[in-house]
């Protein structure tokens, strides 16, 4: 690590304070119609773990990859649409 062309030693290196971006992509083809539930209460409790400033794009898929919801920071958007 350099600072003004000066090196320095790390001490510590992390990123628990960086904002997440969760990308959500959900297989709702005919295969997965009897999890679909079970699959939106899953990625529901996933949300659970976000933080303010983290942020989630949902897409689906059946044969097509669709943008359901773009990136956003607002849960209550994704809770909808998941809904």
């Amino acid at each position: 690590v350099e600072e003004n062309g000066i090196q320095l030693k790390a001490e510590s290196v992390g990123q628990e304070g960086l904002p997440l971006d969760l990308v959500l992509l959900l297989d709702v083809s005919h295969s997965m119609r009897s999890s679909l539930q079970l699959l939106a209460s899953t990625a529901q409790e996933a949300l659970g773990a976000l933080r303010t400033g983290d942020r989630v794009v949902v897409f689906t898929f059946a044969g097509d990859v669709r943008l359901d919801l773009p990136m956003t920071d607002r849960f209550d958007e994704v809770t909808r649409c998941l809904n």
